[in-house]
């Protein structure tokens, strides 16, 4: 009986870290996507700003 305990606690932490591997690289894949799109928004804003910007110094000149 103690046997097949510990052979099941054995089979468990390597379930374990086996679906936490598995969590941690869907979870870099994520992240890596995410930091583009914060970077593709950052670009985004930064040129509506000076479009923003431009357009107000256009209105100033009229």
């Amino acid at each position: 009986m103690k046997v097949v305990f510990n052979v099941l606690l054995i089979v468990a932490a390597g379930g374990a870290a086996y679906f936490s591997f598995a969590q941690s690289q869907k979870f870099a894949e994520q992240q890596s996507i995410r930091i583009e799109k914060k970077a593709e928004e950052e670009k985004v804003r930064a040129e509506a700003a000076a479009t923003e910007k431009e357009r107000d110094n256009e209105r100033g000149a009229l």
